[in-house]
Formats: structure tokens, sequence, C-alpha cells
């Protein structure tokens, strides 16, 4: 990154920062009424889940003797409750000791502190299912920030080194030099064009209204500019390639009709790295790699802000809330970045898919032979690790638009050959989620991070899945990149104490939490399967209603289902919220969850190398209906959804069989525990079975998953009910 060297010292953080008698920029408070009501119920629920081990372990060990299928049965239930368990335990990390944060933005400037400056990095890989109109809304508003223009640069890069896309950057530089000054004259809060015009954002006088006018014409005209290009591209057979195997191509924008660059608005650089089909190109992280090299040769800001195509500025100030925990003494010797959380502009009201960091760092000094070991053989690059930022100069001699021959060899499929770059220098490899991991080893290094999330008005804005497919594909990508890490020689339960004693157990737990998340797809399969062919059979697999064991599940289930609604109430949300997320959390572990453990298991074994999927971000009018209604929309449905449509449908099977066993053969306190499961699975998997059976709109199950499903369904409870 812009540092993976040692924290600075306070006395550097002092002469770029504000000093300790000036007011504090930031604040953090410890909740501590919330965090002793957290410890109490971690160590009460921990008792009660050690009796349930105890329990399960005492049934296994009465097995002898009995059928196979029992014994084994036991032994699936005990090491499922185990997982969850250990998954427990590792998320109480978070809860033992929460903390808000707050800035002061308006501070900085009676600090008189000068701003230092940033380049801010968007990244895009796929035109078709990353439209370039949401992607140029992105770079609009991050131009348009509240930020001295001679101290921003925005650089996109174009992974799918795609001519629409880079016309698009085109189009949007011209209409950003209406924009970025009609946004810092009237103060417009909604700095992304779309968002804007499509609310009632305004008021003002005839002259604002008369100028808002022109500017919304001018932004249908650059969506149309934009959309005949792609129409062009597509009747040329252009638009979905990719090219796979492509020279670098870099280029700074700049209005044709003007001859020099306007000083009035950040500058704007494209970026298509080379692609080689003989070079690993590391997705994502490779691409913001190439990003850093490249943007030391033009402006070497200091810091980066780091953002997703669609994840657009909500907050003009946001960069300024960032700089209030960088440029604060008491954190920044130390501080490596901070976090804005991941919120959503498109969520429903009701939100059935549950979608309720960017990272900015800073070079040190070393030799230059180690220098050049670590991060290849560039001299302009070296060199830029020791100067400060070049904007302002470039923008006061003119030349902020020509680019240097040096900034086409580091984008260079072969320059990172023989360095640290994605091993100890940039952003990390080794994983589809390249923000946790680099932000991890960070944290191993020794230095700190700050989590800003303003309470007023969100920072950013991205676009969440607005269908359940594109949803599942995410969150198996995330659940994938994060299990790599938990898999490897970078556990963090293991390697971060092994490399740095000061890195306390609760962060390792934290980190273990996230890492270790996608193996709830093994205990939820169990729950999912067991219990239901077990009461199909008429067998029991939870202790007798009323009885003394009884009382310890029950109450294990009932602590974590209250603990979970209590945190949805004091955030503020509904009971409707509490059900959708137990929904999509039951869901979303019996197929992104398992998919992701088979991806990451396939890889340990060699079978077959970890691909990165892109979220689909172009959606059409039918599909937001039905988001915007609360309805499953399982369209574009693949082999991932079958294990959730199987088991809604071996539960409803089993419920139907064991309900008549306990009528029939009078066993409602044996099986009570079983015939409570079954009900509520039913419930949580409403929508699924409704999307297989009753519905027939274009969002259903599709035929050939419904069928699938049916037979494998039948299968197991005929062989093993």
């Amino acid at each position: 990154m812009r540092s993976h060297s040692n924290p600075k010292s306070k006395a550097e953080a002092e002469a770029e920062g504000v000093h300790d008698h000036d007011q504090p920029l930031s604040s953090c408070h410890v909740d501590q009424p919330a965090a002793t009501l957290n410890r109490v119920h971690t160590l009460l629920h921990l008792g009660a889940t050690l009796l349930l081990l105890r329990a399960r372990a005492s049934s296994l060990r009465s097995c002898g003797g009995r059928p196979l299928a029992i014994f084994a049965s036991s032994l699936l239930l005990l090491s499922a409750d185990a997982v969850l368990a250990f998954l427990w335990a590792l998320g109480q990390a978070f809860r033992w000791r929460p903390v808000t944060r707050a800035v002061y933005p308006d501070r900085l400037s009676k600090a008189a502190v000068t701003l230092p400056a940033v380049d801010v990095f968007v990244v895009t890989a796929d035109p078709e299912k990353e439209p370039a109109v949401k992607v140029m809304n992105t770079v609009m508003s991050a131009m348009a920030l509240d930020y001295p223009s001679d101290r921003l640069t925005v650089y996109l890069s174009d992974d799918g080194g795609s001519p629409v896309t880079l016309f698009a950057a085109k189009e949007a530089y011209r209409f950003a030099r209406a924009w970025v000054p009609f946004c810092r004259r009237y103060k417009i809060a909604t700095r992304w064009p779309e968002k804007y015009f499509s609310g009632d954002e305004g008021g003002g006088d005839g002259e604002f209204r008369k100028e808002r006018k022109k500017l919304e014409i001018m932004y249908e005209d650059f969506k149309e500019s934009v959309k005949k290009a792609k129409d062009k591209a597509i009747a040329n057979g252009d638009f979905a390639k990719t090219a796979r195997d492509r020279p670098p191509r870099i280029e700074v924008i700049k209005d044709e009709q003007e001859e020099e660059q306007d000083d009035q608005i950040p500058s704007l650089v494209y970026v298509a790295r080379e692609k080689r089909k003989n070079y690993p190109h590391h997705f994502k992280a490779g691409a913001l790699n190439v990003l850093l090299r490249v943007s030391s040769t033009i402006s070497n800001s200091p810091y980066v802000l780091v953002l997703d195509c669609d994840m657009s500025a909500n907050d003009a100030l946001s960069l300024r809330q960032a700089m209030c925990f960088h440029l604060d003494p008491r954190l920044s010797p130390s501080l490596a970045f901070v976090s804005f959380p991941q919120k959503f502009h498109n969520i429903s009201r009701n939100d059935i898919y549950c979608a309720e960091l960017r990272s900015i760092f800073k070079f040190k000094s070393m030799e230059i032979s180690e220098l050049k070991q670590r991060f290849g053989t560039s001299n302009e690059f070296t060199a830029s690790l020791r100067e400060k930022s070049k904007s302002e100069l470039s923008k006061r001699s003119g030349a902020s638009h020509t680019v240097p021959q040096e900034a086409m060899l580091l984008a260079s499929c072969a320059y990172e050959s023989d360095t640290q770059w994605g091993e100890q220098v940039g952003f990390l490899y080794g994983s589809l989620v390249e923000d946790y991991f680099t932000g991890f080893h960070l944290h191993c290094r020794g230095w700190t991070s700050a989590y800003c999330d303003p309470p007023l008005r969100p920072a950013f804005l991205g676009n969440a899945p607005t269908n359940f497919h594109d949803t599942l594909v995410q969150h198996k990508r995330w659940m994938t990149g994060l299990l790599e890490v938990g898999v490897s020689k970078y556990c963090p339960l293991i390697f971060g104490m092994r490399i740095s004693s000061w890195r306390s157990t609760l962060q390792s737990m934290c980190y273990a939490w996230l890492a270790f998340d996608a193996l709830y797809a093994f205990p939820l399969l169990v729950y999912g399967i067991v219990p239901q062919l077990c009461f199909s059979k008429g067998v029991a697999v939870f202790p007798a209603a009323l009885s003394s064991q009884f009382f310890i599940f029950a109450i294990v289930y009932a602590s974590a289902m209250l603990q979970h609604l209590a945190e949805v109430i004091v955030s503020r949300r509904t009971l409707a919220t509490w059900w959708n997320e137990q929904r999509f959390w039951m869901l979303i572990a019996v197929t992104s969850y398992l998919f992701a453990c088979v991806d990451v298991f396939a890889k340990l074994i060699g079978a077959r190398a970890i691909d990165f999927d892109v979220t689909n971000k172009a959606v059409d009018e039918s599909q937001i209906k039905m988001f915007d209604d609360g309805v499953f929309d399982f369209r574009g449905a693949s082999v991932i959804l079958l294990p959730a449509t199987t088991l809604s449908l071996l539960n409803a099977g089993a419920l139907a069989r064991g309900g008549w066993r306990i009528v029939a053969e009078s066993k409602f306190d044996e099986l009570f525990g079983q015939l409570f499961l079954t009900c509520f699975v039913f419930a949580i998997s409403y929508p699924v079975l409704e999307g297989i059976f009753v519905r027939r709109d274009a969002g259903r199950v599709p035929t050939r998953i419904a069928m699938w499903s049916i037979a494998l369904s039948a299968a197991l409870l005929y062989l093993l009910g």
C-alpha cells in the first residue's frame, strides 16, 4: 500500500496534523452499558452451551449397541453443535467492547490544516454486469467531493478494456465540468447525478432552478450518448467481449474541445492494465496494485480512497471525515486506514435479501536497494516513494494531461515478476476479498484502523443485488475469499499471534469469525437433514418435552434468538427485519456458504482454481418491482440454489410424515423438538416452496431446479427416511 512499513512516529504525525492542545478532530466512546449486558449474556449463554454439548456427548455414549444410523446421527448433531458453539464464541468478540466514533470535519478549517492530496480509485471489470452509466455516477460523485480540486485525482481502472467505458469516461468528464461547480456553488448534498435528478432536492431562486434544468438536460444527453455507444458496440459484436490479450492503455481524460485540462475540477485518469493469457491477473487486487503504481507517476498522492464501481459518494464531506482520523495526532502515528460501512441506496422496505471500506495508506522511507526489491525496477516509481504529491505541481505546470512513459511499464503484466507486489506490498493476493486480507496484514504489522459510520448521512451508497441468484453469487464470492484466508497459513487465530505480540485476542477472534463464517454451512446442513429424516422415522434426536435436558436446549435456542432480536430492536429495526435476517442467514448458509466451502476445498486439493464472479448490477424494471414488493426473484437460478430447494422439500415431506407418526403413535413429547424445528424450517422456506409449487410468474424457481429438487428430496426420504 502507500505503506507496508512501520507506523509513523508521533512527531511525524503532529507535523502534518493538528497538535494535542487543539480541539480533537475525532472522538471514541465505549458503550459501557451495552458492553456489560453483552458480557453477562455471553457468560450465561456459554454455560448453557457447555451443558448442551455435555448432553449431546452423553447421548452419543449411550448409542452403544444401537443401529449405526443412530450413532451417525448423534455424532453429526454433536459435531454441528460444536461448530455452532465455536462460531458463536468467535462472534462474541464484536460485542465485548462496542464503541462509537465521531468526527468533526469543521475543525479542520478552524485548525488551518492543509489537506493532503488524495487519489480516488474506482475499479470496474465487466461492462455488461456493471453498466457504464452507473460506474460514471460513482466517478462523478468522487470528482464532486468537498475537497480541493488540486488535491484530488480520480483513477478509473477498466479491467474489461471496454471502448464503451472509455467513451463514457470522456463524456462523464465533459459533464463533470458543469456538474462539479454546480454542486459546490449551491452546496448540493447528493452529488451523484442519477440520484440527484431522480429526487426533489432543490429549491432556491430562479437562477438555481434554471441551471438545474440545464444540467438535467445535459445529464440525459450524457446517458443517451453512452447508450448509443453501447448499442453500436453490441451491433458490432464488441460489447460483451473483454480483451484478455491487450497492451496497457492509460489516458488522462480532458475535454477534446479544450486545449488544457480544467483546473476547477479534479483530474480523471483512465487505466486499462496490460493483460496476457500466460500471466496471472489477480482479479481486483491486481487492478488496484496497477493503480497504485501508475498513480505514483502522475499524482503520487499520499492517501488513497478505494471505491467499488457502484459505491457512489453520498456525503460530500466523506474525505474530510476520513482526514479527521488521519490528521489527529492521537491516532495517526499508527493509523493505516479508515473504513466506512457498506450501505445501499436501493434497499426495499422489506429487505428480503438483507442487503443492510475502503482503505487509505501512506509510504515510509527505505533504502533504495530494498525499495527496488520490494516495489520493482522502475526508477521513477522508486523515486515517487520519497516525493510529495505531484498533483498541485502538475496542475500549475499545465502538464497534468500527459501520461509518463514509465506508467505504461508499471501497468504491464511482467512488472510484478520477482517483486513483493501482492505478497508484502500493495493489495495482497491469495484471497478474493483483498480488502479484508490486506487490512488483516496491516493490523498484524502494528497498524491500526478506524471505523467511521456518520449518523446523519451515509458516506457512500452502492447498489444492492435485486435478484436472489445475484445475491447468492455475491455472498459465495465473499465467503470463498474469507475461507481462503482461514484455511491458509494466514489463519487469524494463528498467524497474527505468531508475528505480532500486540494483537489482541478479541481482534484475532473478529477476523477469525469472518474467515470461518462459511462453516455455518455444515451445522445448518446437518440440522436441515438429520432431524427431518429421523422425524419421518419416528426417532427422537432431542430430549423429551419438559425434561431437564430439554430446557437446556430451549434456553440455548431462546438465548441466541433473543440476542439477535435485541440487536435488531436496538438498531431501530422491526420484527420483520429479525425474521428476514433469520430466513436469509439459513438460506444463504446452505447455498452460498456451502459452495464457498466446496470451492476452497477444490483449491486445496488442486482440483481447480477459484474464479472471481462479478456481481451483476444491471437490472430490469420487473426485477426492481419484485424486490420492492418483497417477493423473491429466482430468475437465473443455477445449481447454487439446489441445496435450498431440496432441503425445503425434504423438510416439508418430513413434516407430513413425522406429524402423522406423532398422531398415530402418540409421540408428541418425544418428538416435540423435531416438530418445532420442522415447523420453523417450513416457515423459513415458504418463499422457496411457493416459488416451486404456487407461483407462475417470471420469478418462480426454474423448472429444471424444481424437478431436480423434487427427485433428490424424494430419494432421501425413500432411502433414509
